[in-house]
């Protein structure tokens, strides 16, 4: 059988006995299966990492960490090519992983989860996911909209005309790969009493780029972007004042920034 076939059949039956000597004897690489999760060496300029492939995720140390979802069918194959580095990974997280348990917006409220008698209440408000974490200044294991890559980017170039947005990336690395450009508002606060998260994803964009090349990425936000929901009145509204755009790799790495002012408002400064 072929290397990246018997991975794939090995990643796919989730074997515990066998896979050491496979990956061992198949392109320099060493592996253990212990119930649904294989922790493999692979080897070479690309791929010297070791990763943790794993259906569900727990409390983990490892170097790099393959979450594989549901993938069906196909989906030892798909590990497998990516394992060797055929292609770059290219999901995202759409949620954010904490460090403990007890970071979680449900911690320690039992009215929040399990509930009490037939009901469980949401008091986080707009303080959803991600925005919660960032509120609270609790760094998260992996943040919302994380993802490795086998290459580098690097981000640079940002402008702001009206309601569109534009930006360089470049892949630094050594081999093609693939991002995910993501961009982030905070909008102010209207008033006294009002919440808003620190920022908000409102557009992104998925890239792939061969080595040393670069594209310009122009996003254009809807008013909406810039709008939160006015509950005295029933409606959206834009508060006057100054909004921030970041731009980067995920929730947590935004090295772009720019200030506009929108609703009538002003700002101290248009750019940092």
């Amino acid at each position: 059988m072929a290397p990246e076939a018997q991975l794939a059949w090995e990643a796919r039956a989730g074997r515990p006995a066998g896979a050491a000597a496979i990956l061992s004897a198949v392109a320099g690489m060493a592996g253990l299966v212990y119930g649904n999760a294989t922790l493999a060496s692979a080897a070479g300029d690309d791929t010297d990492t070791a990763f943790l492939v794993h259906h569900h995720v727990g409390a983990l140390t490892v170097t790099a960490l393959l979450e594989a979802w549901y993938p069906g069918e196909q989906g030892g194959a798909a590990i497998a090519r990516v394992l060797f580095g055929k292609v770059d990974p290219g999901g995202r997280l759409s949620s954010t992983f904490p460090r403990a348990e007890g970071d979680i917006p449900t911690a320690g409220d039992q009215e929040k989860y399990p509930g009490v008698g037939e009901n469980a209440y949401y008091k986080e408000g707009v303080l959803v996911g991600y925005r919660w974490y960032d509120a609270k200044h609790i760094a998260p294991a992996y943040p919302f909209g994380f993802g490795l890559s086998y290459t580098r980017f690097r981000y640079s170039r940002l402008r702001v005309k009206g309601n569109a947005v534009s930006f360089t990336v470049r892949n630094v690395g050594r081999r093609t790969g693939r991002t995910v450009a993501e961009l982030y508002v905070t909008i102010p606060s209207p008033h006294f009493g009002v919440i808003e998260p620190p920022h908000q994803l409102k557009a992104f964009k998925a890239l792939r780029l061969r080595r040393g090349h670069s594209k310009r990425v122009r996003l254009v936000l809807d008013s909406r972007a810039f709008a939160y929901w006015d509950v005295s009145h029933n409606r959206w509204a834009v508060a006057p004042g100054c909004f921030t755009i970041a731009v980067g790799r995920s929730s947590r790495d935004l090295p772009l920034h720019a200030s506009v002012a929108r609703g009538g408002g002003r700002c101290a400064h248009r750019r940092r």
